[in-house]
């Protein structure tokens, strides 16, 4: 400020995402499920804990919770964990601040699951004050063609705008690899 002061809305902006971070990590019961991690029995199949969900084997739900900061400002998720007719998906809402930063997305890692296949599918939509609305598609396969050793193609097309780990600019994406799994 003008009178060497430091502006009370700068010091609002820099102590709210610390704040909620916090809040937002109590909210999210995956942290003390992990802290309950500490007292497994690691001779009990490697320590290997079933997360908490409301349901049953072939149909249930469970909440988590993500603070994530991004050029726009900060980031609040909240995911809902489903499993329904024994396929597990993730459904997200976020809203952010100080830019407006709304979204909505869903994800379905194992469409479709074959002993030597597997193909799953994520669909994101957003609306963003830098970037305005937007959308990707993305998918993800794996093919085991022998023992623990496969193929990998990942791909994704996305509008500009913001979303975790791909680029801001509109632009598809497409990664081949291989991977081992023992």
């Amino acid at each position: 400020m003008e009178d060497g002061s430091v502006d009370p809305d700068l010091i609002k902006n820099y102590r709210e995402p610390i704040y909620l971070s916090v809040l937002w990590a109590l909210l999210d019961p995956m942290i003390y499920q992990s802290a309950k991690g500490f007292t497994a029995d690691m001779n009990k199949d490697h320590g290997l804990m079933t997360p908490w969900m409301l349901g049953n084997e072939s149909n249930a739900w469970s909440y988590g919770t993500q603070f994530h900061q991004s050029p726009l400002g900060y980031e609040l998720y909240i995911i809902n964990y489903l499993r329904l007719m024994g396929k597990f998906y993730t459904l997200y809402l976020k809203g952010g601040r100080p830019y407006k930063n709304l979204g909505i997305g869903i994800n379905i890692p194992g469409l479709i699951e074959k002993e030597k296949i597997t193909l799953g599918v994520a669909c994101d939509f957003w609306n963003q004050d830098i970037y305005g609305s937007g959308g990707a598609l993305s998918f993800n396969m794996k093919y085991r063609f022998y023992k623990g050793l496969g193929f990998v193609l990942n791909g994704i097309w996305k509008d500009r705008g913001y979303l975790i780990g791909e680029r801001i600019g509109k632009t598809p994406v497409f990664l081949v690899g291989l991977s081992y799994q023992f």
